[in-house]
């Protein structure tokens, strides 16, 4: 019984190592043209200038301070929204999120 316990066990491990294949569909995607055109990009572009080459990757310290920069995105945003990942739970914040998404709608986003 060990042995077969042992052997799904070790099945289970090495199956949860397995990978995508290469050939997986991915959609393109691009961005989108004449960014400089938003009043998000007017106020990052200095900063772009004086750090060419840098990514503007930055870690946000908590959750709360990823939610905040998030609506504070969705808030700022001129043109379009791509949330292609958030975690809907059945609390406040998806409620905020689709609150805020929507005025954006509203206001041409």
């Amino acid at each position: 019984m060990r042995k077969l316990i042992f052997f799904v066990l070790s099945l289970c491990v090495l199956t949860g190592c397995a990978s995508l294949p290469l050939n997986y569909p991915r959609t393109p995607t691009t961005a989108l043209p004449q960014p400089e055109e938003t009043r998000l990009w007017r106020t990052i572009q200095p900063q772009l200038d004086n750090h060419p080459g840098d990514s503007g990757f930055f870690l946000l310290p908590s959750g709360v301070d990823a939610f905040v920069a998030r609506i504070l995105l969705i808030d700022a945003a001129e043109r379009t929204l791509d949330l292609q990942y958030y975690i809907f739970h059945g609390d406040v914040t998806p409620k905020l999120v689709v609150d805020r998404m929507l005025a954006a709608a509203d206001r041409g986003v």
